[in-house]
């Protein structure tokens, strides 16, 4: 189709435009001239798309007006070849600006210059490296906010940040080994089971579960998950799909998870970065015979303050929870307290001099919406972050550190409460539940950065 002949020229107009000399380029082998100096391409989103207009409506003018139809074929609507002609032309200048920052931008022998070189491309994905382990770096070009994930330990977040602002909104790790002796101290770790479990069992359909008791020999903590090496599953980058990334651990894999839940399982976490939003969601699948006791929660360190010239008294957090468990020893002895004092989060409260590590319940959703939202904002920054999470995670932990100088506050959904197989009360309160064979569970959290 004529479309498809001209669009493979869409590479040499692309750098015509720009202002450079292009000799002959041909998208289906990518020949690249041997020697183009002092290359300098600024081109930002908007003019990006400014440009596959303009093209594709000259090359779906051509076709409509032309003859290359073929003979007894039906004419197509200039609508339907102006879509055909932009999809071939964004692939066409696409393969360029790759060719550019992969294959050549990175070589020290390249003749390509790297500087003055700008992506044009909305949404990257890009394979970074964290202190030797490899890491997936998602990117928002136009809200200039990028997110940082190490797969092969945890699954785990480690980093969420506004670029051009300079705003770090996780507090990470310095290398691996921090995050190899605290897998929960860093990050957005995933937690299943989450929080405590009273000397590490508990009974559950008439069979008995032992996990390590990896809290000073008392307590089991936190879960299975959080160490260990997932898999990429999927990872794309385009307007629809905006930075995407799929990770994936299966208990299969993991004779030593099935000596504590011994039942064959898969977790399935999608984080994707789009619109200047970065979305979360999580899939859990009991893929054994027998039901399975399940509880999951996430344990994201928020950064406080987010800015090097602000403190914790500029820095506040907000929670809608009417109500809080009872504790003793950090376990839930059973009785749920209306919330007062420090404890009242519904209007928001200042970090300064704050010490909570709780558990909330009786959280509010969004007005017509099955979304709790929280908040946490540093006025000085002017800066902040709303983390939303679905109604299946009910129970929220607030943990501000044990002492008044900590540089992070944590906000937690769980969908069940610390120790919920041991709590003896009605599960709609503690969040204790099983997957059967075959069921899954689908949970959603957001992040939105914004100005204050």
């Amino acid at each position: 189709m004529l479309i498809d002949e001209n669009a493979d020229h869409a590479l040499g107009l692309f750098l015509t435009h720009r202002g450079i000399a292009a000799p002959s380029f041909n998208s289906a082998n990518l020949a690249i001239p041997s020697r183009i100096s002092n290359v300098s391409v600024e081109v930002n989103y908007k003019d990006y798309q400014k440009l596959i207009r303009s093209i594709s409506q000259n090359l779906a003018w051509k076709a409509h007006s032309s003859g290359h139809l073929g003979e007894g074929a039906a004419r197509p609507s200039f609508k339907g070849l102006l879509a055909a002609a932009g999809q071939r032309v964004s692939r066409a200048l696409n393969l360029v600006i790759y060719r550019f920052w992969f294959c050549r931008c990175c070589e020290e022998d390249s003749t390509w210059s790297r500087k003055g070189i700008d992506l044009v491309a909305r949404y990257l994905i890009r394979e970074r490296v964290f202190d030797s382990e490899p890491a997936y770096e998602l990117v928002d070009e136009v809200s200039g906010l990028s997110a940082l994930l190490i797969s092969g330990f945890g699954s785990n977040l480690i980093s969420f940040r506004d670029v051009r602002k300079g705003i770090e909104f996780i507090k990470g790790p310095e290398n691996m080994s921090q995050l190899r002796e605290r897998p929960t101290g860093f990050g957005f770790p995933v937690l299943m089971p989450p929080s405590r479990i009273a000397d590490g069992t508990f009974e559950f359909m008439g069979r008995r579960y032992q996990f390590e008791k990896n809290e000073g020999g008392k307590n089991h903590i936190h879960g299975l998950v959080r160490n260990r090496p997932w898999r990429v599953a999927a990872a794309r980058a385009g307007d629809e799909d905006g930075a995407f990334i799929q990770t994936r651990i299966s208990s299969d894999d993991h004779p030593d998870m099935l000596r504590s839940l011994p039942h064959s399982f898969e977790l399935r976490l999608s984080f994707r970065l789009k619109d200047g939003t970065l979305s979360i969601e999580v899939m859990a699948i009991n893929n054994g015979a027998d039901p399975m006791p399940f509880g999951l929660g996430f344990h994201p360190y928020f950064k406080v303050p987010l800015a090097g010239d602000s403190s914790k008294a500029s820095c506040f957090i907000k929670l809608p929870a009417a109500k809080r468990w009872e504790l003793i020893d950090l376990l839930p002895t059973g009785k749920i307290l209306p919330v007062e004092g420090k404890y009242d989060l519904r209007s928001g409260r200042s970090l300064d001099g704050l010490i909570l590590d709780d558990v909330f319940t009786d959280v509010a959703p969004v007005a017509g919406e099955d979304v709790i939202r929280c908040e946490y904002w540093d006025e000085r920054a002017g800066a902040g972050i709303i983390f939303e999470a679905g109604v299946e995670f009910p129970h929220w932990v607030v943990y501000t550190g044990r002492t008044a100088d900590t540089d992070f506050v944590c906000l937690e959904p769980y969908t069940w409460i610390p120790n919920a197989p041991n709590v003896n009360l009605p599960a709609e309160l503690t969040g204790m539940r099983a997957l059967t064979q075959g069921e899954s569970f689908r949970g959603k959290m957001v992040l939105k950065p914004h100005n204050r």
